[in-house]
């Protein structure tokens, strides 16, 4: 996954213009914590066959990754949405991984940000 897919230039500007480098740290800080904790939420469903935790993380996860302009994190949790809401374990189960290396790929690049806004 390489640096384009993970954060749109212009919706980065765009929160800079509206709060600067301070608000957009606070949000990077924000999304991070509530994204890791929905997917262990996630996590936790599928493990009890439950997944209503899964479709109410992956609808999280897809609008707010979305604040940040991130289009394959929000992509891939439509797709498990859909999934969960139909019923369908098993393609939850299998999209899991690639939601998960690619919310550690934006993880990563939204630390990076995060550092730039303490600069």
């Amino acid at each position: 996954m390489n640096a384009p897919d993970l954060l749109d230039p212009a919706a980065m500007e765009r929160l800079y213009r509206l709060g600067g480098p301070k608000l957009v740290g606070k949000m990077i800080n924000a999304f991070l914590s509530g994204a890791r904790a929905r997917l262990a939420e996630a996590a936790a469903g599928l493990a009890a066959g439950n997944l209503a935790p899964v479709r109410f993380a992956m609808h999280s996860l897809r609008a707010t990754a979305g604040n940040f302009g991130a289009s394959t994190v929000p992509s891939l949790a439509q797709g498990l949405e859909t999934a969960a809401v139909a019923g369908d374990m098993e393609a939850v189960v299998s999209g899991m991984p690639a939601l998960e290396a690619a919310f550690a790929a934006l993880a990563d690049r939204l630390l990076l940000e995060r550092e730039r806004c303490r600069s």
